[in-house]
């Protein structure tokens, strides 16, 4: 059993550590906690330092120290195992930060995306309510699809409510009088009540007077998240109040700029994607991959599913027994200067990574 105090200061970091990422780390040093429970500085260093020995509580050496509570921590990043001790925040932020959601179902995530993710969670996180952020990408570079798991990451990090929507605003096909009913009006999608994810496709399209409208709002739904999708940035075509908002600039790599293990990857998921619909075993054959992965598809992502999904439905259409991608799937204008005088090698898809993945690190 703990004294009065002591279970007063256990309870209050229990609670406080929750809200971590929303709190000024001064409440959690022993001298605003001994001005919370008007008890003496030594007293409260004391009661910390035994909780501490208890693993109750863990510590981050920073001037001044600070404390969190172990469980709390460990539930947020998906019960990692901790050490007693850290030398700096940035430890603790970075579990947080990769505990849950961390984007794993984003192609690249550990590659050449990583930055770029590592960059948005920084701004998601920015105190108090995050920083409004700008994908920099060429068109198929799959902005949209990071927005939609930027918006699902938000919800399991409680930066939005569960039932808060994604709101997608395609300026470059809409004339502002359209925009400005979608948003402003009555019925507008930044007059309702809820929070929301708002995402801005060519916001440079619009005109000053709506940008600076939608300035305001950014000021009166702090709740709301914002994010713009553009494929070049050019400042002159933005207000400058917009422009002094938009301060965190994030670039995503088009798909030429993708290492050779993501444009694989890129190619086996949306072959499980097609596979999913015949709800059939597909087979695969090595030289497919090869010459679907030398291929550059005008650096779109978009033009590399929709080959893949061609050469599918040519499988499926000539099959016999099974379903199986080969060269003669593949349209014939991605063949040119392609000579191959072996028999090709098949497998089966769900075989493919433990059978053909090290032969295509070996080919390229």
């Amino acid at each position: 059993m703990y004294t009065k105090t002591k279970q007063m200061i256990f309870d209050y970091l229990v609670e406080e550590t929750g809200n971590l990422q929303e709190r000024n780390l001064n409440v959690y040093t022993a001298n605003y906690i001994c001005e919370k429970f008007i008890i003496s500085r030594s007293l409260a260093s004391h009661y910390l330092n035994e909780l501490f020995k208890e693993k109750e509580l863990i510590k981050v050496n920073e001037r001044p120290v600070l404390y969190f509570h172990r469980k709390t921590i460990q539930k947020n990043t998906k019960n990692t195992k901790l050490r007693d001790e850290y030398d700096s925040i940035d430890d603790i932020y970075k579990m947080l930060h990769t505990g849950v959601s961390t984007f794993t179902n984003v192609i690249g995530s550990d590659y050449s995306l990583r930055n770029s993710l590592v960059n948005i969670k920084k701004a998601l996180h920015y105190p108090d309510n995050g920083l409004p952020i700008v994908l920099i990408g060429k068109s198929g570079s799959g902005r949209k699809f990071i927005s939609q798991c930027v918006y699902t990451y938000c919800k399991s990090q409680s930066l939005l409510e569960t039932n808060s929507s994604y709101s997608l605003i395609q300026c470059g096909i809409k004339n502002d009088d359209m925009i400005f009913q979608e948003l402003f009006s009555e019925s507008g999608i930044l007059n309702d009540d809820k929070t929301g994810f708002v995402v801005f496709e060519d916001i440079q399209n619009t005109s000053f007077e709506i940008q600076n409208k939608l300035v305001e709002y950014m000021d009166i739904k702090p709740k709301i998240r914002w994010m713009f999708l553009n494929q070049n940035w050019d400042e002159k075509q933005l207000s400058p109040s917009l422009r002094s908002r938009l301060l965190s600039m994030i670039s995503i790599p088009s798909l030429k700029e993708r290492t050779i293990h993501e444009k694989e990857l890129f190619i086996i998921h949306f072959v499980e994607e097609q596979a999913k619909k015949v709800k059939e075993p597909i087979w695969i054959t090595d030289y497919y991959m090869e010459v679907m992965i030398a291929k550059e598809f005008d650096n779109s992502i978009e033009n590399l599913r929709n080959i893949v999904i061609k050469s599918f439905a040519t499988s499926y259409e000539k099959k016999k027994d099974k379903i199986v991608l080969d060269l003669s799937c593949i349209p014939t204008e991605l063949k040119t200067n392609v000579y191959f005088y072996d028999k090709e090698k098949s497998c089966e898809l769900k075989d493919y990574n433990s059978i053909y993945h090290k032969i295509t690190i070996d080919l390229f």
